[in-house]
Order: C-alpha cells, then sequence, then structure tokens
C-alpha cells in the first residue's frame, strides 16, 4: 500500500498476494512467545497490536496482560484519527488491488463506524493501559538509532519504552519484534497471546477460533488451525464459508504449510462433521473433494496420496463408511486428481448451512445453547491428548 503507516497497513492489508508476517509458525516459536508471556512482569502494546484487537473484537484481553502500557506516542496517533475524522468534510481511504491505484470514499455510514472503531482502542487504551511517555534507556545504541529513520513514530516509541521498562512488547507486526529481539527485548504476537489467553480462560474457545477464522482470511501468515477451527467457520453461514473455504485452499496448498499436520486437521474436520450426524453425505462428499483438491496441489504431496487418503478417511468413518460411499469418496478423488493437473480455481460451496433447534423448526443462527455446546466441545478436545494443529512451517500439536 502506497504511503500507507502500519494503522492502515494492519486494517487493509491486500486481499490478493503475499500474507503479512505476523510471527513463527512452528511449534518451538509459540512456545518461546508463551514462555515470554508467562515470565513477563509488564508489557507494552504497540498500535499494530491495538489495531488487530480492534478488528478482532479482543481488546478485552488487554486487561490479563501482564501490567500492559500504552505509549503517549501510540494514544496520541488515535487522537489525531478522531481529530481528523471530526475535521474533515470528505475522506477516504487509497488501496492498491491487482496492481491497480483505488480510493474509498467515506459515507457517512462509514463515518461512524471509522469512528466507533477508533473510539473502541481509545476506550480501551483508558480502561485496560496505562499511557506512559517513551524516554528510552539512558545509552541509545547504534541499532536503535538506526530503527529510528526506519520506524514510525508510534513504533518506535513502543521499541523505546519497552527498552526502559524492560517489557515485553506485544505486536501484530513480525518485523517489529525481530527489531525487538536485536534490542534484547522479548515479545509475542498476537495469535500466541490469544492462545494463552484460551488456556487460561480469558476468552472463551469459540471467540478464539473466530479471531483465528478472521486471521487466516486477513491473510496474515504462519496461521495455527485445527478442525474445531474449521467447524465454527462453516457454521457462519453460506457466504462466509465460501470465502474462508478458498482462503483456506490456498493455505493447505502454500509450499510454507507443513503438509502432514494440515492433513491431519482436515481428516479430522471431516470425521468430525460425520461423527455429529448433522451433515448430509453429498456435503461431505463437497467438501472432501475441495480440501483434498488443495491438498493435491502441495509441493510435498505423495504419488499414491489419494489411495492413503480415501482409505484413511473410510478407515475413520467406520460403519458409516458404506459401499456406496466408499465408491462416491473414490470418485470425488478421481475428480479432483483430475483437476490437479490445472491451477487451482476459486469455488462455490453448494452446500447450504441449516441452523435447527428442536424439529422441525428452523432457525438464522445459532443459539446460546448451541454457543455453549460448542465451547464445552472444543474444552473437552482441549482435554484430549489426540488433537491435531495445522501451522505454517509447524508440525502437527499433540
Amino acid at each position: 500500500m502506497l504511503g500507507a503507516d502500519e494503522f492502515q497497513l494492519v486494517r487493509g492489508w491486500p486481499a490478493d498476494g503475499p500474507s503479512l508476517h505476523v510471527g513463527g509458525g512452528s511449534h518451538v516459536d509459540r512456545a518461546v512467545a508463551t514462555n515470554n508471556l508467562a515470565e513477563a512482569s509488564c508489557s507494552v502494546v504497540d498500535l499494530s497490536a491495538l489495531a488487530e484487537l480492534a478488528q478482532l473484537n479482543q481488546l478485552g484481553v488487554l486487561a490479563a496482560l501482564p501490567n500492559p502500557m500504552v505509549t503517549s506516542a501510540t494514544r496520541d496517533f488515535i487522537e489525531q484519527e478522531l481529530s481528523q475524522l471530526d475535521n474533515s468534510l470528505r475522506g477516504g481511504r487509497m488501496f492498491l488491488h491487482e496492481g491497480k491505484l483505488g480510493f474509498m470514499e467515506f459515507d457517512d455510514e462509514s463515518r461512524a463506524q471509522e469512528r466507533r472503531f477508533l473510539e473502541s482502542i481509545r476506550n480501551a487504551i483508558k480502561e485496560h493501559t496505562t499511557v506512559i511517555p517513551a524516554y528510552g534507556p539512558a545509552d541509545v545504541n547504534e541499532v536503535l538509532e538506526k530503527l529510528d529513520d526506519i520506524v514510525s513514530g508510534p513504533e518506535y516509541s513502543s521499541l523505546l519504552a519497552a527498552l526502559e521498562h524492560g517489557a515485553l512488547l506485544v505486536s501484530l507486526d513480525a518485523r517489529m519484534l525481530i527489531f525487538a529481539v536485536s534490542l534484547g527485548l522479548r515479545g509475542v504476537w498476537l495469535q500466541a497471546m490469544l492462545m494463552s489467553m484460551r488456556n487460561a480462560g480469558h476468552i472463551t474457545p469459540l471467540a478464539y477460533a473466530q479471531a483465528t477464522i478472521s486471521s487466516l482470511l486477513r491473510r496474515r501468515s504462519f496461521v495455527s488451525i485445527d478442525e474445531f477451527d474449521l467447524e465454527v467457520a462453516l457454521y457462519q453461514g453460506q457466504g462466509p464459508m465460501s470465502v474462508f473455504l478458498n482462503r483456506l485452499r490456498e493455505y493447505l496448498a502454500d509450499a510454507g504449510t507443513e503438509f502432514a499436520s494440515a492433513w491431519n486437521v482436515v481428516e479430522a474436520f471431516l470425521v468430525r462433521l460425520n461423527m455429529h450426524g448433522t451433515t448430509q453425505f453429498g456435503a461431505f462428499l463437497e467438501l472432501f473433494g475441495y480440501l483434498f483438491e488443495a491438498m493435491l496441489h502441495h509441493k510435498d504431496c505423495l504419488e499414491d496420496f489419494d489411495k492413503q487418503a480415501v482409505e484413511r478417511i473410510e478407515t475413520r468413518l467406520e460403519g458409516a463408511a458404506t459401499p456406496k460411499r466408499k465408491a462416491a469418496l473414490v470418485h470425488f478423488a478421481a475428480r479432483a486428481m483430475a483437476r490437479r493437473k490445472h491451477a487451482m480455481l476459486p469455488v462455490e460451496l453448494k452446500a447450504r448451512v441449516l441452523y435447527c433447534t428442536e424439529p422441525p423448526y428452523v432457525r438464522n443462527g445459532l443459539t446460546d445453547s448451541d454457543l455453549r455446546a460448542m465451547n464445552q466441545e472444543q474444552a473437552r478436545m482441549a482435554a484430549n491428548v489426540g488433537g491435531s494443529r495445522a501451522s505454517s512451517t509447524g508440525t502437527a500439536r499433540k
């Protein structure tokens, strides 16, 4: 994005092209970040983290951080954005899409939405953090001096404050976390932080899954997903699920995604749908075909993967795998193999999601009891040592 600061980059990252690098993808990277968070006595939250948490509707987790602090420069940036919104008669945002420069003008509704977004960050800073000046350490080394010319004012102030207080740096931007390490600081990126918050009970498993889905859709790198995340995405409905399905297919086919762990999650997701008994087999086959095709496009896909995949699905379906269903699985696998010869194209999910209470009543949306049941199920999964998780460059988590 031309001339964009980190605040605009976080909010307007292009829907095509490379992913925004936000953190490490391996189990070791996540373990280090989680340990950094557990051992920290205080933390500095930078502008990119505040913007992303606002987009994920998770600003409340700031209260669970160790002594969270925000620099006055970061606070002032938000105040200036609000002031500009008040004083400008017209406004908008420039963007770059598929090599073309565009401009999105703010109408009254979008201006009101922008105000709510900025005010949510301002209120969270006031309610959950301590605003501090950023003087930095007494001795400024050469690395720190060079960074002053590289990063923005709010970013630089966060580094100075973290150095001054020996604080953990909380950031969405992997570049900032790399700078922090070069200065002898510790850091944590947002998915690792939210994962810790979920495990500690500060956010629900459903809220965490929704944040994971949003991160994948916003093209963040090294997003770690499991079968529960995929099921939550399915429950979002027809339109969102088709968008997510295409992004997921890109993710599964990406060379940076660890092939074995990714297939373990896809397989567990499909078996989970069958186990619940609420998914018609036609919808099951459609999902199997699309996800299987994505795995076939991965650089590490095995030559006989089609046979292995079908056999593993059949085995895990147990009594549900009738001869007709086995033949259908083979047929859909063969269709996906035929499409493997060509570039993978976007697809539209034909299956429909129905939200039901007691038959024959149908609801448009999940009930509170549905959400509670999903949370209870995810808690059970977390306690089960057999769960797996896929991530870019990572291995399956056990």
